[in-house]
């Protein structure tokens, strides 16, 4: 096979690498939402069958003893149980997919080893963190295994967006697309490290809002945001702080004539999308937390952070290049 054909195959495997990861984060949050966390109590298999059952009567007498996780009997809740089994179904996609894109990563190993690197270290993240999916699950959901499983999805949508880049660096560097992107070096680290800590922070929020609707037996709804405590000041905080970076940023994106196109382009959807996620935020509040919008405000806040993550990437790469007079209105 062609040097070409490998590039194009690894290439078009690692988007849906990332397309996949994406698709774990939404289902987790819609486990998340739903409260299924516990579907499967137990891992790889869920109630100690790979198809997992559909009715009580397919379950042992003795069931909720079999499966006990710290002390907690099973409850069997065949809506909860399946949304908790075909999170685990994208998960093994995503771990067939990024297989496949190592395999294809293997021909550049001579011309860019980071390209192999990465991907082998992608493809070891998503093994540990289907072990460690399965810790979480041992650990009856504990707030510090769900937020270090959160941390390792984000450091794989970065390695996995790395190696995109670096794949495709011919034509990210190519042209002035991305042309005076380094005076933008501060800005650009201050936004993705925000967002990083951002979405950390609100995974420790919508635990404590878990703890909380558990031990009001899911009642009073409206009163759940009143009962939570720093970390949702602190979230909220920083979603000023990063409304306003993104806000400076846009505007000096807008003025400089010389910024590249690609650059702008990026700058604009992350504006975006940043747009959104506070849309998606004050819909949360003011509604009382509906179920449709936490999955999607953990998905657009990965989202953001892979826009950021990408064009850290290309700003350490790319050399400046002056506009001639005639691009400089």
């Amino acid at each position: 096979m062609s040097g070409k054909r490998y590039h194009s195959l690894f290439r078009r495997f690692n988007l849906i690498t990332i397309g996949t990861v994406y698709l774990v984060i939404l289902a987790g949050g819609v486990v998340r939402c739903t409260g299924s966390g516990m579907g499967c109590p137990d891992w790889p298999r869920c109630f100690g069958t790979w198809v997992p059952p559909t009715d009580v009567s397919q379950l042992p007498a003795d069931y909720k003893q079999k499966y006990k996780v710290q002390g907690h009997e099973a409850e069997f809740n065949v809506a909860k149980t399946w949304t908790e089994y075909g999170n685990r179904l994208v998960g093994a996609l995503t771990g067939i997919f990024i297989f496949c894109m190592f395999v294809y990563s293997i021909p550049f190993y001579k011309e860019d080893k980071q390209v192999f690197y990465f991907s082998l270290l992608g493809l070891l993240l998503v093994g540990f963190q289907g072990w460690l999916g399965a810790k979480v699950v041992a650990s009856y959901l504990s707030p510090v295994m769900i937020t270090l499983h959160m941390a390792l999805a984000m450091l794989l949508i970065g390695v996995l967006w790395y190696v995109y880049f670096r794949a495709s660096k011919a034509v990210w560097l190519s042209g002035s697309l991305f042309n005076r992107l380094r005076a933008y070096k501060l800005w650009l680290w201050l936004l993705a490290v925000a967002t990083f800590i951002q979405i950390i922070i609100g995974t420790q929020v919508r635990e404590e809002i878990d703890m909380i609707a558990d031990a009001m037996n899911h009642a009073g709804r409206g009163k759940w945001i009143d009962l939570l405590k720093e970390n949702f000041m602190a979230h909220r905080i920083l979603s000023y702080f990063i409304a306003a970076l993104t806000v400076y940023l846009l505007i000096k994106a807008r003025m400089d004539w010389e910024l590249g196109k690609g650059a702008k382009k990026v700058i604009y959807a992350i504006g975006f999308f940043i747009t959104l996620e506070m849309i998606i935020g004050y819909v949360l509040v003011l509604l009382q937390l509906p179920a449709f919008a936490q999955p999607l405000h953990l998905l657009n806040g990965s989202i953001i952070l892979g826009l950021e993550l990408l064009l850290l990437m290309v700003m350490l790469n790319i050399q400046y290049t002056p506009l001639s007079s005639s691009h400089v209105k």
